[in-house]
């Protein structure tokens, strides 16, 4: 222990070791390198049968414990914790190293606030691979608890600042020693595995904060002790331990779902350990679990009766669910004054609030720019003009987080207070609105234009509706809400304002909200059992789309008639690459005449826009989707202003790299940033098609793809073919496979690959093909990524992928940045093998 100073109240470190000298004599070594002056260190030895003991009794300037067998972690802690004498406790695993300033800053930080109970930080992962104090590694951060299944996911990133979360990483965390004499410490039936989330559980219930500072880091050997078991030890704890936790901890409505899930898992395992499948024993192990929990888990409901006299009923889950569900504050951006007030605002924020300007003033984004101590939840969203709509529907769009507030005044403490109170309850009742209104209010009377809305709902009205004025726009969205039965009021005494009462026709209103839900409902319909099974057996789907397609009566009779003729002429002639195309169209004809409630209208309308954008192609919309691309962006903006194309807009998945971050904040396009990684269906996930453009003729491309054609008539050429071929959703370019360099690895899965594409003609240097997100100019209404029926174009009208191109043996910084982030499942030909998504939908066109 190193001498005592009254101004650093003394830090007990407690570490435990069970046959892990190796591991404990270096985290000693580097405990002893600790610039905090006050520390004592406790060891507790678990009854290990290794040289452990006899090292540990010898070992100079610790206090050790030794208890007669291995008790757990939770056993090992709490002798530890009986001996030691510090105002603050730090839980060590002994394959953890600190950085050596950790207990100096984690102290700073539990003297901030009295009510933190436990505070952790980052564990970056230590093996061969990932070298000691190297901040470069990759790290786990703080832990959600899922309502409904229990299991903590530890996320692999943060947001860079200090925030109250559900858990930390139980292999480094200081606790606070009065709220321990408070609450208890750790649970000792619990032995191994989800100690820490119980104690921190009770830790919120009872008013303290478990707190994330991703300043302070330990570099982790992660399981090391679990790891000397058996691989069943993990999945049996695992599994029997989560049932005591929330048993523990949830309130009754969590506590049923889990439940349900707890019962269908244990049946399952069950049965499946009767089978010879993979992972038999991890099956086993749960089943074990399972049926302990049956025979005893009375002994949880008897803890859970215990705890509730304690510490009241469980506001458990209302509370990690706020922690892990943000809320974006989207707001006009009229006057400067603005700034400063929602500053203050931001200031009372979690740290995954949000609060998202919109604006089309220029005073008013130099203004943003210049405002010093501007809070970092607040962000800017540029609005160009390019789109006919409310401009907080971009600001909606741009917003990360799936609770929105639409205001039309200065949003107050007092409503932001409201709502985020009641997250929790909205949610629960499976509502995805709420307005500081009753709906007899919305119609008749005064009420707030300011709404609590979930994305979902959002994105299925079209978000706010550009044609009118934003109370009325506001009005008709919470109708819609109540029409969809998703409508929660919150009134307060402060809910009116002065807005004057609907003087429209509401019946006619209702039939065109009604409608549009039936839509959302069609769209969103979870796949029945039926369509699970045509989905595994692929030429029973194409019997069942012939089926539908036969028996929906919108569909005009000269179009069936046309169609069947084709399908026979395909069946009689064997071509079975002509009866999918076919198939293909009749697909998408069920949905487009099933869900369109006004057809003939928006086929109208399309035609008039198309007549407009093939004399006028630079009014197209061009949406290129980035992430980390920054060197291939910069030769497709060339290639577009050279065709006159200007109406650009850029969708950020999430970038970091710097000079492509650093641009976005200067460009002048049109920039959607969505702080998150939807990946390259994100113009139709994150709803920015169907709010911000419904009914137009638009482009999406990947930055990487290079069109070939020079001539100004590129565009022009595509809008052509949509005239001819009005059935298809999407005309793009063909990709080019066949000036591919030697020297790139895939050259040959490519081309045999890309070469189905170039097979089925419909007639000179046009295919049949699908497309993903490569240069193409998809039909107004396509409000969900698809790949047909759509259209490829020949020579001279074909595009070069730039990564088929790339010498390995040059591989540039950036695309060292790009492979470091890219996820797997989507990226398609960085990595050495065909990707899955391409092989599963090779074989359903086979």
């Amino acid at each position: 222990m190193k001498n005592a100073d009254s101004s650093n109240p003394l830090v007990s470190i407690v570490i435990v070791n069970w046959n892990g000298l190796d591991d404990t004599k270096l985290c000693l070594k580097h405990t002893t390198e600790q610039s905090y002056p006050n520390i004592e260190t406790v060891v507790v030895d678990n009854g290990s049968t290794d040289r452990s003991l006899n090292y540990l009794r010898k070992y100079q300037g610790i206090k050790l414990v030794e208890n007669p067998k291995n008790l757990g972690f939770t056993g090992g802690h709490i002798a530890g914790y009986k001996a030691a004498k510090g105002e603050y406790i730090l839980l060590l695993n002994n394959d953890a190293i600190m950085d050596k300033d950790y207990i100096k800053n984690a102290v700073k930080t539990m003297q901030t606030d009295e009510t933190i109970g436990a505070l952790g930080g980052r564990a970056y992962l230590w093996d061969e691979r990932n070298e000691l104090f190297d901040t470069t590694n990759e790290f786990y951060s703080y832990q959600n608890i899922n309502l409904v299944t229990a299991e903590g996911i530890f996320a692999k990133n943060d947001e860079g600042v200090l925030q109250e979360v559900n858990n930390v990483s139980g292999s480094c965390v200081m606790v606070r020693r009065t709220v321990i004499d408070k609450i208890g410490y750790l649970h000792d039936p619990f032995f191994a595995y989800f100690e820490e989330s119980d104690l921190f559980a009770r830790m919120k219930r009872a008013g303290f904060k478990v707190i994330y500072n991703p300043q302070l880091a330990i570099w982790h050997a992660n399981a090391k002790s679990s790891n000397k078991k058996a691989p069943t030890f993990f999945y049996y704890m695992i599994m029997r331990n989560r049932f005591r936790f929330a048993v523990r901890n949830f309130d009754s409505w969590s506590l049923r779902r889990f439940l349900k899930f707890y019962l269908i898992m244990g049946i399952a395992s069950t049965i499946k350990t009767l089978l010879p499948i993979e992972q038999r024993s991890m099956h086993q192990a749960y089943a074990k679990a399972f049926f302990y929990n049956l025979i005893f888990g009375w002994r949880a409901f008897m803890e859970r009766g215990q705890l509730r006299r304690k510490l009241g009923s469980s506001t458990y889950n209302k509370i990690i669910f706020r922690e892990q569900n943000g809320i974006s504050i989207v707001v006009g951006g009229d006057s400067t004054d603005q700034i400063s007030y929602y500053n203050n605002i931001a200031s009372q924020l979690r740290a995954n609030d949000e609060i998202v300007f919109v604006s089309s003033k220029p005073e008013f984004m130099d203004k943003f720019k210049q405002f010093k101590s501007l809070n970092h939840r607040i962000k800017l969203c540029a609005d160009r003009g390019y789109f006919k709509t409310h401009p907080q529907n971009i600001g909606a769009i741009c917003s990360r987080n799936d609770w929105i507030i639409l205001t039309g005044d200065q949003l107050g403490n007092e409503q932001l207070s409201i709502f985020s109170d009641s997250l929790y309850l909205i949610n629960r009742s499976q509502q995805k609105l709420a307005a500081l209104t009753s709906f007899k209010s919305v119609l008749h009377g005064s009420f707030a234009n300011t709404i609590l809305a979930n994305r979902s709902l959002f994105i299925d009205n079209g978000g706010l509706n550009g044609s009118v004025g934003f109370n009325a726009a506001i009005r008709e969205i919470i109708s819609y809400s109540f029409i969809a039965k998703a409508f929660r009021p919150v009134v307060t005494a402060s809910a009116g304002s002065d807005i004057p009462g609907y003087s429209g026709d509401y019946h006619a209103l209702h039939k065109v909200l009604s409608s549009r839900f039936h839509t959302a409902i069609t769209e969103n319909k979870p796949a029945s059992s039926i369509d699970r099974l045509t989905d595994r057996y692929y030429r029973l789907a194409q019997l069942r789309i012939l089926v539908l397609w036969l028996f929906t009566f919108h569909i005009p009779l000269r179009l069936k008639a046309a169609r069947l003729k084709n399908v026979l002429i395909s069946v009689a002639t064997l071509r079975i690459s002509n009866l999918a195309t076919e198939l293909k169209h009749m697909r998408n004809e069920v949905s487009i005449y099933r869900n369109s409630y006004d057809l003939v209208s928006m086929k109208k309308a399309e035609k008039v826009r198309l007549k407009y954008l093939i004399d006028n192609p630079s009014d197209t919309p061009i949406f290129i989707i980035l992430r980390d691309r920054y060197e291939p962006l910069k030769q497709l903006l060339k290639w577009l202003d050279a065709q006159n194309l200007k109406k650009i807009i850029l969708i950020d998945n999430d970038s970091k790299l710097p000079p492509l971050v650093d641009y976005l904040k200067e460009a002048n396009y049109q920039v959607l940033e969505l702080g998150r990684n939807m990946a390259q269906k994100a113009p139709w996930t994150a709803g920015i098609i169907k709010v911000l453009l419904p009914d137009d003729f638009y482009v999406v491309t990947d930055p990487d793809i290079i069109p070939n054609i020079n001539e100004a008539s590129a565009l022009r050429y595509l809008y052509d073919l949509h005239g001819k071929y009005t059935h298809h959703l999407k005309i793009g370019f063909g990709l080019k496979i066949d000036d591919l360099p030697d020297h790139y690895p895939l050259k040959d899965r490519v081309v045999e690959w890309e070469s189905q594409f170039w097979e089925h003609k419909i007639e000179e240097n046009v295919y049949e093909a699908g497309i993903d997100t490569t240069f193409a100019v998809y039909k107004p209404h396509t409000y969900k990524y698809v790949l047909n029926p759509s259209l490829r174009t020949g020579e001279p009208y074909t595009a070069s992928h730039l990564p088929w191109y790339s010498d390995e043996k040059q591989i540039s910084d950036e695309e060292i940045f790009y492979r470091m982030r890219l996820d797997h499942n989507v990226n398609s030909w960085n990595k050495e093998h065909l990707p899955e998504r391409y092989k599963k939908e090779l074989e359903k066109q086979g």
